[in-house]
């Protein structure tokens, strides 16, 4: 299931937005939500609710998008910002919060294909790149890219993410490191840590 968030604060674009969303290649497997109020966004954030794409508006009353995506990063590294907005100007603010791509208001129709096909080939990259974890009734997948470090304690390896989020596999600390040597950023700096070098 592809998790959606459109935060903006015009019912009616909100909505245009959701129907776009919902007539593209991947409509069904995609779960798409609605927030008028970016401050419900982050409430929904903070009791768990995880999303690979958020479309956000730069300007809404209470928060700017900007504002929102600079709490995001706080939390998820991974999910992929598009800023919709009605001023070209506020397109440089992107950079600054790692926005995946900005649509002007007026303009989404004319771009909205090739940036569908841009999130479904990092889709496509970010499937490729998990970590499982496997546990006694289920299988845990953890994306390698929001993995921050992994320390070993007694018999078990613990997986540090993005959140701050635990996961423990039992294996030890070679096992493990073998198993993320094919990812560039791993890097075991004393006996019993791996890294995650980008996160630094």
């Amino acid at each position: 299931m592809l998790k959606i968030a459109v935060v903006e604060d015009s019912r009616e674009y909100a909505d245009f937005l959701k129907k776009k969303i919902l007539e593209t290649d991947f409509k069904d497997e995609a779960e798409v939500e609605l927030y008028l109020d970016p401050m419900r966004f982050l409430d929904a954030l903070q009791e768990g609710e995880r999303y690979q794409l958020c479309f956000s508006d730069i300007e809404m009353p209470g928060m700017d998008g900007v504002k929102l995506a600079e709490k995001i990063r706080e939390k998820d590294s991974k999910m992929m910002l598009v800023f919709i907005s009605s001023y070209l100007e506020y397109a440089t603010e992107g950079y600054k919060v790692r926005a995946f791509d900005y649509l002007l208001k007026g303009s989404v129709d004319d771009r909205w294909d090739v940036l569908i096909e841009r999130v479904v080939r990092q889709l496509e990259d970010d499937r490729e790149k998990v970590y499982k974890i496997i546990l006694q009734n289920s299988v845990k997948m953890i994306p390698v890219s929001s993995i921050i470090y992994i320390y070993k304690e007694g018999k078990y390896c613990n997986f540090v993410v993005d959140g701050m989020e635990k996961s423990a596999v039992r294996k030890t600390i070679k096992e493990v490191g073998d198993e993320l040597k094919n990812y560039k950023n791993f890097i075991q700096v004393k006996r019993g840590y791996i890294i995650n070098a980008g996160k630094i």
